[in-house]
């Protein structure tokens, strides 16, 4: 239970950073942004349909915002959606690939909890015949 709690905080927290990082940057869509903080503030407190229902709004109205994308693809991990959670990561693959790359390892859990073990085995190959392999940490 503690190291759940420890995983949401880290993962709220992460979610909050890239909010600051991605929107100077990127400059997504007022709604958008509004949206996925409202998200946010949902998965804070445990209304996780809620938060689900805001952060596909916030990705509808910017289909460039990868920030919704990515608290989909951990809210889905977390609640064991993984088929979703596969898809969300997909999504974030294409809008970024370089933003995938953190959650490598989640997603080969993802397809290997579907069955999917030769994908998961695929998935992660290049990453560990090369060292480079991400960590958990997020």
């Amino acid at each position: 239970m503690h190291f759940q709690l420890r995983t949401h905080f880290r993962t709220l927290l992460f979610l909050t950073c890239l909010i600051f990082c991605s929107t100077s940057l990127l400059g997504q869509s007022k709604q958008a942004l509004q949206n996925y903080e409202a998200g946010l503030r949902a998965l804070e407190n445990k209304d996780i349909q809620k938060a689900i229902q805001l952060f596909y709004s916030a990705s509808e109205k910017d289909n460039q915002y990868i920030d919704p994308l990515i608290a989909l693809f951990q809210t889905y991990q977390d609640t064991r959606n993984f088929k979703l959670a596969i898809d969300r990561f997909e999504q974030i693959k294409k809008i970024d690939s370089s933003a995938s790359v953190p959650f490598i390892v989640k997603q080969a859990t993802a397809l290997a909890s579907l069955g999917q073990y030769n994908a998961a085995k695929d998935l992660l190959d290049p990453y560990i015949i090369n060292n480079t392999l991400p960590s958990l940490s997020l």
